[in-house]
């Protein structure tokens, strides 16, 4: 199951909880200077325009969102709410919104993204609403928790896989070579230790060895002289 459905899941079954028409669910990106959205459930009956999976965020134009991470603590927004800035206003209170609450998604203390409620009516959320929301966003931190160890785990055995090929490709190799670079090695030994002792014809035959067998050598390499 993809981390998207997980979280569309959990999505869809915690709006009834707090008593929501829409959750959107944003995980912050590796480098920490915005969020993508990660799940968007909305009720049938609210025809909306939402940004869509995949749309990345800049926090730099979601003050209230960076301060939900960095406080790690949840905050209900009326459409009302003079401390939210023009922008920020026109994106939560669009389409009919009259009431926010976004929740951090923390994991051992650890931020990594956030899970926001959306309503049509006025004063929809409560203080044990948040604290609700902000159990399901521990819950979906876990679910992001565990896909990413479980890409990290695949990493590695990857990595590992990768590593013994190679191994065994070096050894294959190593094998393989020492066959011509022996013949090499002898045939040049005897060249310099008793070529006065040789005839033209064998001095000959020795460099053939020689240069047969680093051809051979070269082709076990992949280097190619021309």
């Amino acid at each position: 199951t993809s981390i998207n459905g997980v979280l569309g899941t959990i999505s869809g079954e915690t709006m009834p909880l707090i008593g929501a028409e829409c959750c959107e669910i944003e995980g912050i990106v590796p480098d920490l200077t915005a969020t993508v959205i990660l799940a968007q459930i909305l009720v049938p009956d609210w025809r909306s325009n939402p940004s869509g999976i995949g749309t990345v965020l800049p926090l730099s134009d979601w003050p209230i969102t960076q301060r939900v991470l960095e406080d790690q603590a949840p905050l209900i927004l009326d459409c009302d709410d003079l401390a939210i800035s023009v922008s920020e206003r026109q994106s939560f209170f669009g389409d009919g919104t009259q009431t926010a609450l976004v929740a951090p998604m923390a994991i051992n203390d650890r931020s990594i993204g956030t899970i926001t409620y959306y309503s049509r009516n006025r004063n929809a959320f409560t203080n044990d609403d948040a604290r609700l929301a902000t159990q399901f966003g521990s819950l979906a931190a876990l679910a992001i928790d565990r896909v990413h160890l479980g890409e990290d785990v695949e990493s590695a055995k990857r990595a590992a896989e990768t590593d013994r090929l190679r191994a065994a490709l070096l050894t294959s190799l190593s094998h393989d070579l020492r066959t011509p670079l022996a013949a090499i090695v002898g045939a040049a030994t005897t060249l310099r230790e008793v070529s006065e002792k040789l005839t033209s014809e064998a001095k000959l035959e020795l460099l053939s060895t020689i240069i047969d067998e680093s051809e051979r050598s070269a082709k076990l390499i992949g280097y190619n002289a021309q």
